[in-house]
């Protein structure tokens, strides 16, 4: 991209250069790949992906961008991803739902994430983005059996299940307080209730995502990028690469890949998060148009933020540790 833009600059300035970008309708009408190929890439693939590989969209950043391809690039370290936690796991997960329920094809995605972390030696914790999922045109109760599925039958580690309780999100706690019978087992399981309700677990947290949660959400997220102790997921591209490796083979399933899939359409919105004044004076973070989306990033941030919390009242703890080391001895 930024050998892109340099080229496209030389030849304003009247340098002999040329550079230019050809999407895939233009392999479609000179008979180099068939339309059918990009029907089947753009069926299984992000929006925002699709664009970016064969749109000749590049993946950069707005103006203004509070989370630029530059800070969020240096995260993307993660080669492998969790469908479900490991046998004996004793890590801990959060789960994160950023909650639309639209059948528009324009219409926002419903994302589930799952965050994984450990603690450091210093109180703060690591994250890693195991596991997200988009789910789209589903309504609450197909949402709540996501949720269900994804915490008790994979990581049922995970000791909060985050979610914007305004809007849609009001009621969808009522979808979540009755027993649930996996239908595969036969097994019953608890209901999910809110952390200020009184029931047979408490694990669900609602998050109600007012102005200071919008800004307290973004510079969280903020922080673990430039400290770098959140891990996202490697690019498609350079999995792709690792994959097709002879001499190194990779396994891994579909379900799998989709999750890097995923990570590059995070990237793309949260390139696009930017930070806007209000008549009041306070800070919101928001794309610059109603037509991007930014539910990816909103499911990261819930989880991020919830974590955040824990990691402040952590490392008070471990401050509060200290140790003196002498000798006590009579003259």
């Amino acid at each position: 991209y930024q050998t892109f833009k340099r080229v496209v600059k030389d030849m304003g300035n009247g340098f002999p250069s040329f550079a230019c970008a050809l999407d895939y309708r233009t392999a479609i009408e000179d008979g180099i790949t068939d339309a059918e190929y990009f029907e089947q890439e753009r069926a299984k693939l992000p929006a925002s992906v699709f664009n970016m590989e064969y749109g000749t969209i590049f993946l950069g950043s707005s103006n203004n961008s509070a989370f630029p391809f530059d800070l969020t690039e240096k995260c993307r370290t993660l080669e492998r991803v969790e469908l479900e936690q490991p046998k004996n796991c004793k890590s801990r997960y959060v789960l994160s739902l950023d909650i639309a329920t639209s059948k528009d094809k324009k219409a926002d995605n419903a994302i589930l994430s799952v965050i994984k972390f450990s603690e450091k030696t210093d109180g703060h914790f690591q994250k890693k983005l195991v596991k997200m999922k988009s789910h789209h045109g589903k309504g609450l109760d197909s949402l709540a059996e996501e949720v269900r599925k994804t915490y008790f039958l994979q990581f049922p580690n995970a000791e909060r299940i985050i979610y914007d309780a305004r809007g849609l999100g009001d009621s969808f706690g009522k979808f979540l307080d009755e027993a649930w019978i996996d239908p595969a087992t036969g097994k019953e399981y608890p209901p999910l209730v809110h952390d200020d309700e009184v029931s047979y677990i408490e694990n669900a947290l609602p998050v109600r995502a007012v102005q200071t949660l919008n800004q307290r959400v973004a510079t969280h997220l903020r922080v673990a990028l430039e400290k770098r102790t959140l891990e996202l997921p490697i690019n498609s591209r350079v999995l792709q690469a690792k994959l097709a490796n002879p001499e190194e083979p990779i396994s891994m399933s579909m379900e799998e890949i989709a999750v890097f899939h995923e990570a590059d359409a995070l990237q793309y919105e949260l390139g696009n998060i930017v930070a806007k004044v209000s008549t009041s004076g306070n800070y919101l973070y928001d794309t610059p148009s109603a037509a991007m989306h930014k539910d990816r990033y909103s499911s990261l941030g819930y989880a991020c933020d919830y974590i955040a919390e824990l990691e402040e009242a952590n490392i008070k703890k471990h401050q509060r540790r200290t140790t003196c080391i002498g000798f006590a001895t009579a003259f």
